[in-house]
């Protein structure tokens, strides 16, 4: 539609161009010279003494001054119409300016609009080509995880961890569009199968990666080095809806980690530590929790029955209304426990350090 109204005028202000163009050559060309010209003829019959000739001089002269009263009829309508022509032609000069303007403006418009579009969809294609190398990189990555050589294993590992800390950091100060949420998500989606695979504990070198994948991975999400006062209504690693079940993750550590409602059935866990952890409702039925120390952790309504938690520190622990039913708990240090509420049915309780615990309404 634009194109149409630009195109009709342009041809209306071509034509008044061309109008005033002939126009002015009308009104400014000098007619008066003509006119002179015509004044100053004069004809001058040869003398003769023949009536025809006479007759026709006679003839000639009544010519010349009908041609003569026509001139001066012309220069009368000239001088007459002079001033109206003038004006007509300013109007239209005028008129010729603004259609100019306008369509100099519709010119601009078109392509100031044209020149936006074109920088949008550049923008658009460098956003996406951006975003399609990422992927391929990120690709790369998940594949070099399942690499033969430790050493690039930890290293594919260590990018996608500092990858998700930026986001997490990122997602702190301005937060996060669709496409990183995606991203992050599929990011602890990977290295949750790399701790989980069946496999992945019959090769000493997995140990290692497990750990290296469970330590920074807390890290990243900012989940450990917490405090009372620094608990938000719901933990870093449940609003991310993350669960470890069957994880392999020996030797982590995670002092502080605030893990409240975390799922880590059947995980394996051994000589981890988790002094001071917020684990509140954390499930750890069933799980492998060998020599950890919960020294001083929150346990509160935490789910560990069927636990193995041979050698445990949880000294100074609140295991209030905790479930340990069928815990194995020889050897484990509860000294100064709170297990007010606690179920210690059918727990195995040889050898463990049950000195100063609380025990007000325990189930034994």
């Amino acid at each position: 539609m634009i194109k149409k109204k630009t195109i009709q005028i342009i041809l209306f202000t071509s034509a008044t161009i061309c109008f005033v163009f002939y126009a002015s050559e009308f009104a400014f060309s000098n007619p008066n010279k003509t006119i002179q010209q015509n004044e100053t003829i004069q004809i001058k019959p040869k003398d003769s003494t023949i009536p025809e000739k006479k007759l026709k001089s006679e003839k000639l002269e009544v010519e010349i001054e009908k041609l003569r009263a026509e001139v001066n009829q012309l220069r009368i309508s000239n001088k007459a119409n002079g001033p109206l022509l003038k004006r007509i032609i300013n109007i239209l000069s005028a008129i010729g300016g603004i259609a100019g303007a306008v369509v100099a403006f519709l010119i601009w418009m078109l392509s100031r609009s044209f020149t936006n579009k074109l920088s949008k969809f550049q923008a658009e294609k460098l956003k996406q080509d951006k975003r399609i190398s990422r992927e391929e990189h990120l690709l790369n990555l998940y594949k070099t995880l399942s690499d033969k050589s430790l050493t690039t294993q930890i290293a594919a590992a260590a990018v996608l961890l500092q990858r998700l800390h930026e986001g997490n950091e990122r997602k702190k100060i301005s937060g996060i569009n669709p496409s990183q949420k995606e991203e992050q998500s599929t990011i602890i989606n990977v290295l949750l199968a790399i701790i989980k695979k069946p496999e992945i504990k019959k090769s000493p070198e997995s140990k290692i990666l497990c750990k290296f994948i469970g330590d920074k991975l807390a890290i990243a999400l900012d989940a450990t080095g917490k405090k009372i006062e620094d608990l938000k209504e719901n933990s870093p690693l449940k609003r991310m809806d993350l669960d470890f079940q069957n994880a392999y993750l020996p030797k982590v550590w995670w002092p502080g980690i605030d893990a409240r409602e975390v799922d880590f059935f059947e995980a394996d866990l051994n000589n981890s530590g988790f002094s001071g952890a917020f684990l509140m409702k954390a499930v750890f039925k069933n799980s492998i929790l060998e020599n950890c120390v919960f020294k001083n952790a929150n346990l509160s309504e935490v789910n560990f029955c069927n636990a193995n938690l041979i050698g445990a520190n949880l000294s100074n622990a609140n295991l209030s209304k905790a479930n340990l039913y069928n815990a194995n708990l020889s050897g484990a240090n509860l000294s100064n426990a709170i297990l007010t509420g606690a179920d210690l049915r059918n727990a195995n309780l040889e050898n463990a350090n049950m000195h100063g615990a609380q025990l007000l309404n325990t189930k034994l």
